[in-house]
């Protein structure tokens, strides 16, 4: 019992902010893949579902963060776990590690709670009886570094990988694809037969009186382009995009 250390709060809300952080990534990158088609079209409703959809999802990473031997990625990384008082070998039950993250929903009271406990317990942890150690032996600091830069890399590397897919999803999109089949022969005439597009990117305003604007690069035949086609967003007889402009310019 000599050997058990408790883990200092400070690093605890180090490595709740890295959860988080963690759980705000998961979130985003699973809600982005997931949007529907169209989805530049619809209303405020379903932008409040998404909210709903947004934070329910995040609540219940975080309830879920320590399932796995009572230890998530924030307390791997500053060597923590958490234990079960009556037990301190092995982590509490999988229910205890659910349960005792419940009381996140008052995350200021607990952190003052937490402060002010001889054991830096916070209330779930006080009525669950859980206490949260630092590791006799943990994983070298090397081995954590290069964990933790692997897993938030890995993720800017996959929204990196991905930031085309919810572009690609919207009407607006598919609307710039139909204009540009339509002026094939304006394109010919700048660069030749075309034979490919990059560097594609948009931004929409979705408000009432939208506006939108995509631009790519074109390779053609004969040379390369770059354009850009302005759009506006038109509410009658029904909310849909409409070209506003096309301009062509060189490379």
């Amino acid at each position: 019992m000599s050997r058990l250390k408790l883990a200092p709060v400070e690093k605890r809300l180090f490595a709740f902010l890295l959860d988080v952080i963690l759980a705000v990534l998961v979130v985003n990158s699973v809600l982005q893949l997931t949007r529907p088609l169209k989805w530049d079209l619809t209303d405020s409703v379903y932008d409040s579902e998404r909210l709903m959809a947004y934070y329910s999802f995040l609540i219940v990473i975080l309830l879920l963060k320590d399932v796995v031997r009572g230890v998530s990625l924030g307390k791997f990384l500053f060597g923590m776990r958490v234990r079960q008082v009556s037990k301190l070998e092995s982590p509490p039950s999988l229910s205890v590690r659910i349960l005792r993250n419940v009381s996140l929903l008052i995350l200021p009271i607990e952190a003052v709670v937490c402060f002010k406990s001889q054991l830096y317990q916070k209330l779930s942890d006080r009525y669950l009886g859980v206490l949260v150690l630092q590791s006799e032996s943990p994983t070298s600091l090397l081995k954590r570094l290069m964990f933790a830069n692997f897993i938030f890399f890995g993720f800017f590397f996959f929204a990196w990988m991905t930031q085309d897919i919810p572009m690609k999803r919207t009407d607006a999109y598919r609307v710039v694809n139909e204009h540009l089949t339509l002026k094939q022969h304006l394109i010919y005439q700048k660069i030749g037969k075309l034979k490919d597009r990059q560097g594609e990117e948009m931004s929409l305003d979705l408000s009432q009186k939208g506006q939108g604007l995509f631009t790519a690069d074109l390779l053609g035949s004969n040379g390369e382009s770059k354009v850009e086609i302005e759009l506006v967003l038109l509410s009658t007889p029904k909310r849909h995009w409409q070209v506003k402009r096309m301009n062509f310019s060189p490379h």
